[in-house]
C-alpha cells in the first residue's frame, strides 16, 4: 500500500477484524511439552472487545484493555535510510497453557461483533514452566505504594523476560515476568522488582524467582490494615495481599518481603502513629508467609529538601528494622527523582533493585 508521500508500510497485519464469526489461526511447532503463555500484539480502540484463545482442545477467554494506536514514520527496520510507517501495537496475555510437544494449532475467535474492529500482528509464546519441587521456587512479596509498584519509563527492553524469572499478573497467573510488573494504576511502569529478581537468581543457581505484587500507588499504612480500603486505586491492599499470598504458595516458598511505602503518611498527623502500624502489618504479613527477611527502602529525598514528616517516616523505617529481627533498612541516598519529585526514575530503580538484593542476601 502506498501513500501520496511515498512512504509505504513497513509490515503486515490482520485488520478490519469486526466479525465474531471471524477466526486467525497459526500453526505452531512446539520443540518441547511444557507451559506457555501466549500474548497478542493488538490494537483495539474500544473497551468492549473479548476473544476465545483456542490452543489444542483448551480454551480460555479474555478481555482486550483499550489500545489506541497512532503510525509512526520511523526508519525501516532492514534499512536505517528508507522511512516506512509503522504501527504500534499492545501486548496482553491471553492465556497460559498446558501444551504437548509437536504441533499445535492456536485459534483466536473474537466473542462480539462490533463496528469498532480488532487488528493484530501475531503472537508472542513464552516458555512459563514452573519447578516441580516448591523449595525452588523462591517467591518475594512485593508491597507498599507506587515506588514499589514502579513509576519508571518502560523502553522496549524492559518487555523482554528474562530466565528463571516469573511474576503472578493481575489474573493470578504465574507468567514471565516483564514490565510494568504492577497494575496497580494505568501509570504502572518499571520497578525495582525485576533487578532485584536478577541479582537474586544469579546468586542462586537452579531456582526460579516469583515475584508477587500487590502495591498500591498512593495507599497509605491505614490501608495497609486488615479490611483496609485504598479509594484510589478500589482495592484492599491487605486483603487482596492475603489471597495472592494464598494463591502463591500453593506452587512455592516465600522467601522475602520487599517493602516501600510512606509518601502518603508524610504528614505530622500520620507520621505519629507510623512506626506501630508497620510493625503490625509485618507481623501480620509474616504469620502468613513465614519469619522470611523484611527489606524497607528510604523515601525519595526531593532536591529542596525533606520535610520533617518525611525524616520521621524514614526515622521509623530504621527503628523498625532494628526492632524486628531479619529486617534491614536500605537508604534512597544517590538515587534521582523524576520530574515529579516524588518517584524515582528508571535507572535508579534498577539501581534500588541492587541495593535490595545485597541486603536481602545478606540476611540469608
Amino acid at each position: 500500500l502506498g501513500f501520496a508521500d511515498g512512504i509505504s508500510w513497513a509490515h503486515g497485519w490482520v485488520d478490519q477484524w469486526q466479525s465474531k464469526d471471524d477466526t486467525v489461526a497459526w500453526q505452531v511447532e512446539f520443540a518441547k511439552a511444557g507451559r506457555y503463555e501466549l500474548k497478542l500484539h493488538y490494537v483495539c480502540d474500544s473497551k468492549n472487545v473479548s476473544v476465545e484463545t483456542h490452543v489444542g482442545a483448551s480454551s480460555q477467554q479474555s478481555s482486550l484493555k483499550r489500545f489506541r494506536s497512532t503510525p509512526q514514520i520511523r526508519p525501516d527496520l532492514d534499512s536505517k535510510s528508507t522511512p516506512r510507517r509503522m504501527q504500534s501495537f499492545a501486548m496482553q496475555t491471553i492465556g497460559v497453557f498446558d501444551v504437548p510437544a509437536g504441533p499445535t494449532t492456536i485459534t483466536l475467535k473474537r466473542l462480539n461483533t462490533s463496528e469498532r474492529m480488532l487488528e493484530t500482528s501475531g503472537i508472542t509464546v513464552t516458555s512459563a514452566d514452573l519447578p516441580d519441587d516448591k523449595s525452588e521456587f523462591h517467591l518475594f512479596l512485593l508491597a507498599g505504594q507506587s515506588n514499589m509498584a514502579g513509576r519508571g519509563n518502560v523502553t522496549p527492553i524492559d518487555r523482554y523476560p528474562d530466565q528463571r524469572i516469573v511474576m503472578l499478573d493481575q489474573e493470578s497467573r504465574w507468567v514471565p515476568a516483564t514490565d510494568p510488573v504492577h497494575f496497580d494504576k494505568s501509570v504502572a511502569g518499571v520497578g525495582l522488582c525485576r533487578q532485584f529478581a536478577r541479582e537474586y537468581a544469579a546468586k542462586h543457581p537452579g531456582v526460579t524467582v516469583g515475584l508477587v505484587p500487590c502495591s498500591g500507588g498512593g495507599s497509605p499504612i491505614a490501608a495497609w490494615a486488615p479490611g483496609g480500603y485504598h479509594a484510589s486505586t478500589k482495592t484492599h491492599p491487605y486483603d487482596d495481599a492475603t489471597e495472592r499470598i494464598t494463591t502463591a504458595k500453593e506452587h512455592g516458598m516465600f522467601r522475602g518481603i520487599l517493602w516501600h511505602q510512606g509518601e502518603s503518611d508524610s504528614r505530622p498527623e500520620r507520621a505519629a502513629t507510623y512506626e506501630p502500624r508497620l510493625i503490625d502489618v509485618f507481623k501480620q504479613i509474616r504469620d502468613q508467609v513465614g519469619d522470611v527477611p523484611i527489606v524497607i527502602g528510604g523515601l525519595a529525598t526531593k532536591p529542596s529538601g525533606v520535610t520533617a514528616a518525611r525524616k520521621q517516616i524514614n526515622q521509623a523505617h530504621r527503628r523498625v528494622a532494628e526492632k524486628l529481627g531479619r529486617c534491614i533498612y536500605v537508604p534512597s541516598d544517590g538515587l534521582t527523582l523524576k520530574s515529579d519529585n516524588t518517584h524515582f526514575d528508571r535507572q535508579s530503580l534498577i539501581e534500588f533493585g541492587c541495593r535490595y538484593a545485597k541486603a536481602l542476601m545478606s540476611l540469608e
